[in-house]
């Protein structure tokens, strides 16, 4: 049984590198406004029960979060979840330049 090859498309995995360039700037934001809370690793892995280790590795984009773990560092730090994943200077402005699609999307509410 054959799929639709505009169904195929729609299922294709990003290059590599993208996945790595994803990771480096969600992690980079979320080292930004760690230290912005002026929170050391070691505060932030207290408040979400992760390792240093990882937060670390989160942060240099060295690891891919699973959702969970992107879950509790976005609640330790008081930010919505779609916040790492668009281009905005505030968390509360969460409409602007999705950074997997270098084109203005909206974020869902809520």
């Amino acid at each position: 049984m054959s799929t639709h090859p505009a169904v195929e498309a729609a299922f294709e995995f990003p290059e590599p590198e993208v996945e790595q360039r994803l990771n480096r700037e969600v992690g980079a934001r979320i080292r930004s406004r760690r230290r912005e809370q002026g929170l050391t690793l070691k505060q932030l892995a207290l408040r979400t029960r992760l390792s240093i280790s990882l937060i670390s590795q989160v942060e240099l984009g060295k690891s891919a979060a699973s959702i969970f773990t992107l879950y509790k560092l976005a609640g330790a730090l008081s930010l919505p979840m779609a916040w790492l994943f668009y281009e905005s200077n505030e968390p509360g402005e969460t409409a602007g330049v999705a950074l997997d699609q270098g084109r203005p999307q909206s974020a869902p509410d809520g």
